[in-house]
């Protein structure tokens, strides 16, 4: 088993040091995977990375539809 560090490298720095952070859905590639916007704020400003984050999804409407993943074929099939 690995250590957290190992599955969450972009997010673990921004915890440690308390800087606000978000991600923000941005839609998908043309293989169907997620993309997304990872927005870091100044320490204190939770605020600030908050409104930048709902300009975006604004921005984003109708640009960023849910999808469901493709269901995968068992082992027994």
């Amino acid at each position: 088993m690995s250590t957290w560090v190992t599955w969450t490298p972009y997010t673990y720095p921004f915890n440690i040091t308390g800087q606000p952070a978000i991600s923000i859905p941005c839609g998908f590639d043309p293989a169907g995977l997620p993309v997304g916007l990872q927005v870091i704020g100044p320490w204190g400003h939770d605020d600030r990375v908050l409104d930048f984050a709902r300009l975006c999804e604004r921005a984003l409407a109708g640009v960023v539809t849910a999808r469901v993943a493709p269901r995968l074929a068992s082992k027994e099939s």
